[in-house]
This record gives C-alpha cells, structure tokens and sequence, in this order.
C-alpha cells in the first residue's frame, strides 16, 4: 500500500478484512509531515489489529523528525503474521 499519507485511514477502513483474513501487508510510510511519527502509527494500528502482526523494515532513511530529531526512520513495512 502506497497512499501518500493516508495509511491510517486505509488500516482503519480494512480493519474488520484484516482482522478475519490476516494478510501480508507492504505499506509505505514517507508522506506524511512527520514521517517517523507516521511509521509508528501504522505499526501501533497493526498491531492493534492482531498483534500476532510484526513487522520487517525493508527501506529506511535518515530524517530530520519533528517529534524526534535525527533518527533512521522507517520509509516502508512489511507486516507478517506470527504463526
């Protein structure tokens, strides 16, 4: 899922498909203003799903976050499901 900026909404709108099917779930998290607070939106509201969810960063950059300073910041996330 690449939806410039609009993960949340998209987690929230698919919650009741995801809890039932449990997909793989590839999301991009870099368009938003504050990119590393975005990243971990999205893995809290996985998380909240299921929790059996986690999560492999498969693109990271470093970034300036408004919330957090310098940090290496998750550009995208594949979710999983534990088994």
């Amino acid at each position: 899922m690449d939806i410039e900026g609009s993960e949340l909404r998209a987690i929230a709108g698919g919650k009741k498909t995801m809890r039932e099917y449990t997909p793989t779930c590839s999301i991009a998290t870099e368009h938003t203003d504050d990119l590393f607070a975005n990243a971990a939106a999205v893995i809290d509201a996985m998380k909240a799903i299921d929790s059996r969810y986690h999560y492999v960063c498969t693109e990271a950059h470093g970034y300036v976050s408004p919330s957090r300073g310098d940090v290496l910041t998750p550009y995208a996330l594949l979710f999983l499901l534990n088994q």
